[in-house]
């Protein structure tokens, strides 16, 4: 094959670049990997798939070492995207994707800095090009895509596969790689490229760099996760938790007990009381669920027999437990809606959306949207 690199410099001047600004890499490399716990180690391990498939594909050192760096430095530009896009649990609105967009030309543009050479530029602002040209920034197609880039695109996808986020758990390599074989029936991936990656993945399989990351604040992720998950009034999970949730269970075919718990008359009630009193009585409904079920926080998929209170909006309150109890949850939910009348002198009543049975895919249409 051709090397589409380096072939107006030096071979030497290359590889020296490349290991006089090895720190100076990693160092903006972790700029952007401290924002995202979920994403932490994504660029090391484009950048060993790149480096890996460049070897498959008999290219050189020097060819090698180059998409090396630019696996590394592909998404330094979400530094410039707005925490709430990019960090964003749910799916984005059309404004929000123009603007997720942006990162691989503001990648380009912060690593002119580094005065990179023209090819590596252009690997990094063409990342997201798709083979059937319906890719960004530019729309490119087939060849008039850099090679680096139609390269960089295959193991990008792999990794954000077979890996976890917030709002899925991680996919084996077999579903990552069904996954992988739509988008190439749909023209994203080069297929000779593509045709290489799928025949010697395996003997890689999926990296686990792990021993690698360097930062481990779980008190910073906490603070997140309340920022996109939490109800600020309550305090409690919030309804992008709960669907999330149960995105999760479902991806796992788990089945589960979930009912709706609502206050009667709760928007007379704002109008007489005023907003404020409507949220002291929020506070104390949430309260009491908390006290008769013990409601646990942690944003993990749930053990069996684990029950989690959710306050969606308004006075809609959810609690969801993973296993088959609908008949003593039901039997517990008659007790506390009793307990709500004569503790806090408010009525509550509830209706049961899953009897224990399998999660459905389409379960958002009785909760609101789902990932």
């Amino acid at each position: 094959m051709i090397i589409e690199i380096g072939k107006n410099h030096l071979k030497n001047e290359i590889l020296e670049f490349f290991d006089a600004n090895t720190k100076q890499i990693e160092a903006l490399v972790f700029t952007i990997e401290i924002r995202d716990a979920y994403t932490q180690g994504h660029s090391k391990r484009v950048a060993r798939y790149a480096a890996h498939l460049a070897k498959w594909m008999q290219m050189d050192e020097y060819f090698i070492k180059a998409i090396y760096v630019v696996g590394m430095l592909h998404d330094l530009g979400k530094i410039g995207i707005p925490d709430e896009i990019l960090l964003k649990p749910s799916a984005l609105t059309e404004i929000e994707y123009n603007l997720i967009k942006l990162h691989s030309t503001l990648s380009e543009r912060i690593i002119q800095k580094l005065e990179l050479f023209p090819e590596l530029l252009l690997a990094v602002r063409h990342h997201h090009e798709n083979f059937n040209g319906s890719g960004y920034p530019d729309g490119l197609i087939e060849e008039n895509i850099p090679l680096m880039s139609r390269m960089i695109c295959i193991v990008d996808v792999f990794d954000a596969l077979t890996t976890r986020r917030v709002y899925r758990d991680l996919m084996s390599m077999e579903m990552a790689m069904e996954v992988m074989e739509e988008e190439f029936k749909k023209g994203k991936f080069d297929p000779k490229i593509y045709a290489i990656f799928k025949k010697n993945i395996s003997k890689v399989g999926v990296l686990d760099l792990g021993h690698l990351l360097e930062f481990n604040y779980p008190e910073l992720e906490e603070r997140r996760n309340t920022f996109y998950f939490k109800n600020p009034i309550t305090n409690l999970l919030n309804k992008t938790a709960l669907l999330t949730f149960l995105s999760k269970g479902a991806n796992k075919n788990e089945s589960a007990f979930l009912a709706e718990i609502n206050i009667s008359g709760f928007s007379e009630y704002n109008r007489t009381y005023g907003l404020c009193r409507g949220d002291e009585l929020l506070k104390k409904i949430g309260n009491l669920l908390t006290r008769k079920f013990g409601n646990s926080q942690e944003f993990e998929m749930p053990l069996k027999h684990k029950i989690y209170i959710f306050h969606g909006y308004a006075d809609k309150f959810y609690l969801l437990e993973f296993g088959f109890r609908d008949a003593y949850l039901k039997a517990r939910l008659d007790k506390v809606i009793k307990k709500a009348q004569e503790e806090i002198n408010t009525p509550l009543y509830y209706k049961v959306l899953l009897h224990g049975e399998k999660i459905p895919s389409n379960i958002h249409n009785k909760v609101g949207y789902l990932l």
